[in-house]
């Protein structure tokens, strides 16, 4: 009797997780359909907000799933254009290169939320703070050089930034 009840236990516990990864490959099927007719058309706002839905819908649902860093970073680019919630994309930017800091997309989240910091929210101490986090994690990133540079750069003003590359042309020109 009791071998009966645990052969129907795993059964159900068995068909259970079946249902539950057939409708993952569902929905993920289905988010994939919306990123093809996004790709066609990727300047509009309507299928942006629609696949922007789709991609909060399938990582809410799916938490664990390894397609949510790639997904997290898809929807960032997204908020960033055409949709223009800057803020929106640097929530994602975080917590894609906080809770998945060994993923692919990680060292270009981080990179790219100090770029939005620095460049579009003009937070530039937020800015700093992240791209000396993004030297220290990622020293070999092919980034890293234009983090350090944005460190030397980030307190000047756009004409002395001009300046100094005038100098430095001007020193390039005379050791010719």
């Amino acid at each position: 009797m009791n071998r009966i009840i645990n052969l129907l236990f795993f059964i159900t516990l068995s068909l259970g997780l079946f249902s539950c990864m057939s409708q993952n490959s569902n929905d993920l099927k289905a988010v994939e359909k919306k990123e093809a007719v996004f790709k066609e058309k990727h300047d509009s706002a309507n299928l942006a907000v629609q696949l922007d839905g789709s991609y909060r819908t399938f990582i809410q649902k799916y938490p664990s799933d390894t397609n949510i860093p790639r997904m997290l970073f898809e929807d960032a680019q997204l908020n960033i254009y055409p949709l223009r919630r800057t803020e929106a994309a640097l929530t994602q930017l975080d917590e894609l290169y906080t809770k998945y800091p060994g993923s692919r997309y990680s060292a270009n989240a981080m990179f790219k939320a100090a770029f939005l910091n620095e460049n579009v929210l003009e937070r530039k101490e937020e800015a700093k703070s992240l791209y000396i986090k993004f030297v220290q994690a990622y020293p070999t990133n092919p980034l890293a050089n234009d983090a350090k540079l944005s460190l030397e750069n980030i307190s000047l003003s756009p004409a002395e930034q001009l300046k100094k590359i005038q100098a430095g042309q001007d020193s390039l020109q005379n050791k010719k």
